[in-house]
């Protein structure tokens, strides 16, 4: 906003505090519209934000179930392991709200990792 603080700084060299009513006032508008502006990038920067935080959560969700399946395979579940590549797939594909989606893929989780788990008990 380099712009208002050279107009602004020259409007009170040229007229010495005494700017003239209509462009006071708008200067008062384009202030109003400057901090909408404001007000409307910070939400988007929220939206993107956000938007950052859910990609980053689906990508550990999703890398931590290929690498149960990994494992599955690896100790011999080879067929544990295509049914869980199977269902997440099925996940994946289903029409449903991210957050539902998230929480079965979190319990697809839980039961690969109580699998792996019991294989070393």
């Amino acid at each position: 906003m380099n712009f208002w603080a050279t107009i602004e700084h020259s409007l009170n060299y040229k007229y010495k505090e005494n700017i003239p009513a209509h462009i006071a006032d708008k200067l008062k508008k384009s202030a109003e519209v400057a901090y909408q502006l404001d007000q409307e990038m910070l939400s988007i920067r929220d939206e993107v934000i956000d938007a950052q935080e859910i990609f980053t959560i689906k990508s550990n969700t999703v890398s931590k179930i290929i690498s149960y399946i990994h494992m599955l395979e690896s100790i011999g579940k080879e067929e544990i392991a295509l049914f869980y590549r199977n269902r997440f797939e099925e996940i994946e594909n289903m029409d449903a709200d991210e957050a539902y989606k998230e929480q079965i893929l979190n319990d697809l989780i839980d039961e690969m990792r109580n699998i792996i788990e019991e294989k070393y008990r």
